[in-house]
């Protein structure tokens, strides 16, 4: 996943903000509440480094799976 790659929520991840079925840890369902379909993995992390390794906190979030789309700058 690199710096400029925007995440956004996919319907499990909205569905986990709303439901929390999925009982995932409150680290990392704070990440999730951050990601937005806008700002990129770099500017998510800058913004939330007190949350500790961002980019780690949405690789755990795929693995879950608690699942945000990315895509990559054309």
């Amino acid at each position: 996943m690199g710096n400029d790659w925007v995440l956004a929520k996919t319907a499990v991840g909205v569905d986990e903000i709303a439901t929390r079925s999925r009982r995932i840890p409150p680290r990392l369902r704070t990440v999730l509440i951050l990601v937005d379909g806008r700002r990129s993995v770099q500017t998510l992390a800058e913004s939330a480094a007190a949350l500790g390794d961002i980019r780690q906190a949405l690789a755990e979030l795929h693995e879950v799976p608690v699942p945000a789309t990315a895509s990559a700058p054309p």
